[in-house]
């Protein structure tokens, strides 16, 4: 055996072994300072994707899900700011669904940029903010909930090394935001306040 097929063996083992150690985080957000919303109050939902070195990112698909699927969701987008986004790299950011987001696929087409190039960002960078959308709450009350979930083809985010293709242990952290009654305006008070200024003066 060359020196060289064993020197490429030996790399494709250590960046196995490595990836074996490795772990990955999906997390949901939102820009709400308090979580608490009225009915038509807009609010943006941002899901990030963080994950340990040595691996790049291969592929992420699946729905980010409102449950109940409540409100509307629009203005979705591939969320990264600079992003290397030319061929290979493919972003279908998904369809809207009542007020979820269903359908997301990012694909970065990284296979050869190992040995290649520099990996252009952020495929490599270790975190990406894949998804973004708008959601409008709805008239219906209560606790919505917003949490990623993989595709069933694919369940976990998939990676690409020396050795192939992998994927990591994966926690999945969620966000959540309370509809409330909206409070009332001036304008609608101001009817009952001087109805109730007549009666106490006759």
């Amino acid at each position: 055996m060359s020196e060289r097929r064993i020197c490429v063996l030996v790399v494709a083992a250590g960046v196995v072994s490595a990836a074996s150690a490795q772990s990955a985080s999906i997390s949901v957000v939102h820009n709400d300072p308090d979580g608490i919303v009225a009915p038509g109050e807009v609010v943006r939902i941002t899901a990030t994707l963080d994950w340990t070195n040595f691996l790049l990112l291969s592929k992420i698909e699946g729905d980010l899900l409102a449950s109940p699927n409540l409100g509307s969701a629009s203005n979705n987008a591939f969320a990264h700011q600079g992003a290397y986004l030319n061929p290979p790299v493919s972003i279908d950011p998904g369809s809207p669904d009542g007020g979820s987001i269903v359908d997301v696929v990012i694909d970065s087409g990284n296979v050869g940029w190992l040995f290649g190039p520099p990996i252009p960002a952020p495929w490599g960078s270790n975190q990406i903010h894949f998804l973004e959308y708008d959601w409008t709450a709805p008239t219906t009350l209560g606790v919505v909930e917003f949490n990623w979930t993989g595709a069933a083809a694919s369940p976990d985010p998939v990676f690409f090394t020396a050795a192939g293709y992998v994927t990591l242990p994966t926690t999945y952290t969620g966000a959540s935001l309370t509809v409330i009654p909206a409070p009332a305006s001036a304008a609608l008070l101001a009817p009952l306040a001087i109805a109730t200024v007549r009666r106490r003066e006759r």
